[in-house]
């Protein structure tokens, strides 16, 4: 994994376009949190065109913060990413948990 972010950083850094699928991943991967964070952040710089799984650019994408629970007593807080008009987030990132 760590040479798929070196290798997507160099990317970053080298070129103007830069081409990932992302597939969801198990959420207790660590490497996945890296990894969405990455492309987090060059989505909120508006730095990246994101294409939808039909092939579609995707021109707008609504940022939710909020809060949800995964266990009993557990809740976890973060941003969560959607295509305008679907209900289903297509990529996400954890920024606390408690």
């Amino acid at each position: 994994m760590d040479n798929i972010i070196d290798e997507l950083n160099k990317q970053i850094k080298n070129s103007d376009t830069v081409f990932l699928i992302h597939q969801p991943l198990d959420e207790k991967t660590l490497w996945r949190w890296q990894l969405n964070d990455i492309i987090i952040s060059q989505i909120e710089k508006d730095n990246c065109a994101i294409i939808d799984a039909n092939g579609n650019k995707q021109f707008t994408v609504i940022k939710v913060d909020g809060a949800w629970s995964s266990m009993p007593m557990t809740r976890r807080g973060g941003r969560r990413y959607y295509f305008s008009g679907n209900n289903d987030y297509f990529i996400d990132i954890m920024d606390w948990i408690q």
